[in-house]
């Protein structure tokens, strides 16, 4: 009778053990849209209006996947990403600098997040650092580090290559950076 309680009990915790694992639903990144994001309060705030300190710019890339449509928290299964970017490359429309004419890589002067160790290829290397309960990738916030040269009107470009050959790609709305 033992024998059969301890079969009865190592049944019950095994099916226990097995019930309890989370579906994994594979999600693949399609796209990127970009906002203006303004860090010159006590916390990151969407930019509004058509203005911001160029000390305190911050591009956030949101990400749309093949599952945003049921975008929810989701605790009872498990979301992975099916594909990873493999490169990021920002540009301006505008001349930047004299080192940087409008179309050549801004990487340099972004850094992903508050770290200040970070640079913008963090995009890129962290990205598999995400909830687990969400249908797509967390958004992505890179800070201007270096302002431009001239105070004014910008607008920039992020593009994102995934290893699956999709390739992301968006332009920021107006932006003026005031000094």
């Amino acid at each position: 009778m033992k024998h059969f309680v301890n079969v009865l009990v190592f049944a019950v915790l095994s099916f226990a053990a097995t019930s309890c694992k989370k579906n994994i639903i594979t999600y693949y990144t399609t796209g990127i849209t970009l906002a203006n994001y303004n860090n010159a309060g006590p916390y990151i705030q969407a930019a509004t209006g058509s203005s911001v300190n160029d000390s305190a710019y911050v591009i956030r890339i949101n990400y749309i996947s093949d599952q945003t449509a049921f975008y929810a928290v989701d605790n009872e299964d498990t979301y992975e990403p099916g594909n990873k970017p493999t490169s990021i490359l920002i540009t301006s429309l505008q001349n930047f600098d004299s080192l940087h004419p409008a179309g050549v890589s801004l990487n340099e002067y972004f850094i992903n997040g508050p770290g200040m160790n970070s640079t913008a290829e963090d995009v890129v290397n962290n990205f598999l650092d995400t909830k687990d309960f969400y249908p797509t990738h967390e958004p992505d916030d890179l800070w201007l580090m270096k302002p431009p040269s001239s105070p004014g009107f910008y607008r920039f470009v992020i593009e994102m290559h995934f290893d699956d050959g999709v390739n992301a790609r968006d332009t920021t709305s107006a932006i003026t950076f005031i000094p």
